[in-house]
């Protein structure tokens, strides 16, 4: 009984490790390299802009970079963008470095997870999160800043 019970610890912790355990464990199925870049953008981009549509803020260098992108007119961004392209636009030489810029997305990580990919693989892994829905502009600055909606009296 002390086997099987050490196999059943083994395969748990297995399976813990590649992130395919339970139903809240995220599935890292898509790697992102240059040759499927165009399946990754495609389904990051309506996320990204639904986000800086939603935050209305300028408080956020992330938003700020990102609208001036999508109002460039010398620029078509969007889900059909190559990374050859984003890599001008925003001056970055490497796919991680968009994965590093979209890490700082305010609330990216409610909706994304990102993880380095498996050794020998020059991209990264990453999963989208079941959809919900966004709270309002100043639902998520009260969170960001932890601010209450009216300041309390201290006596």
């Amino acid at each position: 009984m002390a086997g099987s019970a050490r196999t059943r610890t083994k395969s748990t912790k297995s399976t813990a490790t590649s992130m395919v355990t339970t139903n809240d464990a995220p599935r890292f199925e898509h790697v992102t390299t240059l040759r499927n870049f165009d399946k990754f953008q495609s389904r990051i981009f309506p996320i990204i802009q639904r986000i800086v549509q939603a935050s209305k803020s300028s408080n956020f260098k992330f938003c700020n970079d990102w609208i001036a992108a999508t109002k460039n007119p010398t620029f078509t961004f969007d889900g059909n963008t190559t990374f050859h392209d984003i890599k001008k636009e925003f001056k970055m030489s490497e796919l991680p470095d968009y994965r590093r810029f979209l890490s700082t997305c305010p609330m990216i990580n409610d909706y994304v997870i990102f993880r380095d990919a498996p050794s020998g693989t020059s991209g990264f892994e990453y999963y989208i999160k079941q959809a919900k829905p966004m709270q309002s502009a100043k639902e998520q600055a009260n969170l960001v800043l932890d601010v209450p909606d009216t300041p309390k009296t201290i006596n």
